[in-house]
């Protein structure tokens, strides 16, 4: 079903309608869907490729709901950056610290 669905959810499917989009926005509000499975099945890129498309367009039926979904998405990805944000800050000191000549 999952397939499916994310399968009518990108630009120029004919079974793409707000139905599609409101279930993918629910996905992603729920988390339902992990990082492995936002990559197989392209939800970042098609999101971006629909809000500019629908944008580019003129479909205003849609633009909330997609602002959602990215707004979810991106989200998701803070969550995951604040969980880690020391580890990562140790890197980028270990970074600079090693190359201090360079920066």
């Amino acid at each position: 079903m999952l397939q499916l669905i994310t399968e009518f959810y990108q630009v120029n499917h004919a079974n793409l309608n707000k139905h599609t989009i409101i279930i993918v926005e629910a996905l992603m509000e729920g988390k339902e869907l992990s990082f492995m499975e936002l990559r197989e099945f392209r939800i970042i890129d098609k999101t971006y490729q629909l809000i500019k498309t629908m944008l580019a367009n003129k479909k205003e039926w849609c633009i909330e709901l997609l602002l959602d979904i990215n707004h979810h998405l991106l989200s998701r990805f803070n969550e995951v950056v604040k969980t880690r944000e020391k580890e990562i800050a140790r890197h980028i000191d270990d970074i600079f610290s090693n190359f201090d000549i360079c920066v």
